[in-house]
């Protein structure tokens, strides 16, 4: 597989690119401060007879630091401009992972023509926090969805520009853009909950990744019985089988 660099919205991103030259390109969006190789063993297996994009986003790895907001708008317009300039022709397989699930949501709603497929990997729902509202122990829950803010303060990133701060603009771009094309979805979902969640918040939670399933009427849901947030990591078969359904899908 390849690496490199690329110049990209005034920046640089790192990538990591197998190009089979046929068949539709596998794209995925990592979590918050995720790097790519957090989708190894996933991506591996898939690129012996597929093509496979993973990229840093700005300030992960060796992606240079961020000199804008970094949006959803923002993220999938760098996404766009990286599949440009490394020549990788539409459609795409859009697969993400937490807030990077919302990326792979709004991109499909805005270029429906270039999506193929979207894989949900444990994605966060837009504006899903709100529904957590009136539970006990909020700093937990915000924990528990997505990690979003807790990866931030442990790494100390908590710039103005980094994308923790703008999930919730990503989430009102995501209710206000374009309808959702009609193309294969599949939700991967883990069963574990994390630690002193709110019974509740597991169910609140439990109850948006079903709703995924309402985004195309060829949706399927894929159960990671030993997994929490992270099945990428800990149950890599199903994220890698809920990608081979949606390719067979098409």
């Amino acid at each position: 597989m390849k690496s490199g660099l690329t110049r990209v919205g005034g920046h640089e991103l790192e990538y990591l690119l197998q190009d089979q030259r046929s068949g539709t390109a596998i794209v995925f969006f990592s979590g918050l401060r995720a790097p790519y190789d957090s989708w190894k063993s996933v991506y591996e297996p898939l690129s012996k007879s597929h093509t496979v994009l993973a990229y840093n986003r700005p300030g992960i790895g060796r992606s240079t630091k961020p000199n804008v907001k970094q949006d959803g708008t923002r993220a999938i317009a760098d996404c766009r401009q990286l599949l440009k300039s490394l020549s990788l022709d539409p459609p795409y397989v859009l697969v993400g992972h937490s807030i990077g699930g919302l990326y792979a949501n709004l991109m499909a709603r805005h270029t429906p023509e270039s999506v193929s497929a979207v894989v949900l990997v444990e994605s966060a729902y837009p504006h899903e926090e709100q529904r957590y509202e009136g539970l006990p122990r909020p700093w937990i829950l915000r924990a528990f969805h997505g990690v979003i803010g807790l990866v931030e303060r442990i790494r100390g990133n908590t710039g103005q520009l980094n994308e923790v701060r703008f999930v919730d603009r990503t989430s009102s771009a995501v209710e206000s853009a374009p309808p959702f094309p009609p193309v294969p979805v599949a939700v991967v979902t883990g069963e574990q909950a994390m630690p002193f969640v709110p019974e509740e918040a597991v169910r609140i939670h439990q109850q948006c990744q079903t709703e995924f399933l309402n985004l195309s009427p060829n949706a399927r849901q894929f159960m990671a019985a030993n997994s929490g947030h992270v099945p990428q990591l800990t149950e890599p078969t199903v994220v890698v089988e809920a990608i081979e359904w949606a390719i067979r899908s098409i």
